[in-house]
């Protein structure tokens, strides 16, 4: 055999070699992606039934909020809804507000709107046409309130990005979203620019208190819309990203962020943000007939209340559903790798017969 034909042989080996390594890598990251989804279907599971919801009922609110967005407020709201009998506790969740704006320092040009330590509406309005402010590098945030006991505890901790569990968030502390570390760090002092209760816009100064993983459900926080299934109800920022995608055509906020409260330097309290649910655990003994009897009059629809159970029913059985589609998925990717690996040796087998054969 001549030199040309054992180099012709020789490549058509490797392409070969290579072509099947590349099927091989596609049947294994279609496996591994299978995988995975089933643990993230599972994962929400897990994260109500850790916290306890079983038993619970949500209520999913009306887009009429049943209470201002004033701390006060909401505080009132939850004392209310924890006086009748058959409630024990209650948590209100909130959603991410969009158009929250986040900086480094507070421009000078800004400082020449300000009344009174903020900016009124309108003032703010023209403010946000001017070409310093077109031209700043300040990013755009999705802000969402969490209701903590007096202490700062929070009802539900975070699991920050670094294993970290939050137990407590206090006034004027941030938790970001993780995609935010390119630019900040824990400790980082930033403003925040948010309307406040007075309906001005006010520049509150924060501290970043640690971030949060982009893809794990966050129970602390609710989702935007009004979603009566469990994925939903347990969303995760990352799930927040696509509905605010569908929702403004591709335009999202830059970056994701939870705060207890905020006070600005002049003692303007930041509105909060729009309550998505209510979390209602019920006195021993009593379900949600009783639930929705006695919320009567506090609750703007308390036909609105769904028994968790019922909603973590639901999810298994789309969990079974997704299971046996992306088992299908694992069996197909599995035989694709055994049919190329055999064939392959197939191939070599009857190659190197014919070689010896020729010889």
């Amino acid at each position: 055999m001549d030199q040309k034909a054992s180099d012709e042989k020789y490549l058509q080996t490797l392409v070969a070699i290579l072509i099947v390594a590349l099927c091989l890598i596609g049947s294994f990251h279609v496996c591994l992606k299978a995988v995975r989804e089933k643990s993230d279907l599972k994962e929400v599971l897990k994260v109500g039934s850790d916290a306890g919801l079983s038993g619970s009922a949500i209520y999913y609110v009306p887009m009429i909020a049943d209470a201002v967005n004033t701390e006060q407020a909401q505080r009132e709201l939850v004392s209310r809804c924890e006086n009748c009998p058959s409630v024990k506790e209650v948590y209100p969740r909130y959603s991410f507000s969009i158009f929250t704006g986040i900086q480094k320092y507070i421009p000078e040009e800004a400082k020449r709107y300000m009344l009174d330590g903020h900016i009124p509406v309108e003032d703010y309005r023209k403010m946000s046409e001017e070409s310093w402010f077109l031209e700043s590098d300040d990013a755009s945030l999705a802000l969402a309130s969490v209701l903590c006991r007096q202490d700062g505890a929070l009802r539900y901790p975070i699991t920050l990005s670094d294993g970290t569990v939050l137990r407590s968030l206090l006034p004027n502390q941030i938790l970001l979203g993780e995609d935010a570390k390119e630019k900040y760090k824990t400790g980082d002092k930033i403003w925040v620019v948010r309307m406040d209760e007075d309906h001005s816009y006010s520049f509150f100064s924060c501290e970043v208190a640690g971030f949060i993983p982009e893809e794990k459900p966050l129970l602390a926080v609710g989702a935007q819309g009004d979603p009566a299934e469990l994925k939903s109800l347990l969303s995760s920022i990352s799930d927040e990203r696509k509905i605010e995608n569908s929702l403004f055509d591709g335009e999202v906020s830059t970056y994701y962020g939870v705060v207890a409260s905020m006070t600005d330097e002049y003692g303007h309290k930041s509105a909060w943000s729009y309550m998505s649910d209510m979390i209602i655990l019920p006195e021993e003994g009593f379900d949600e007939s009783d639930l929705k009897n006695d919320l009567q009059g506090i609750l703007l629809a308390p036909e609105r209340i769904v028994p968790y159970n019922s909603i973590e029913q639901d999810y298994k059985e789309l969990i079974e559903k997704e299971s046996d589609r992306l088992n299908t998925r694992i069996i197909i990717a599995i035989s694709a790798s055994a049919v190329i690996l055999l064939g392959t040796s197939f191939y070599l087998i009857m190659k190197k017969k014919k070689s010896h054969e020729n010889a």
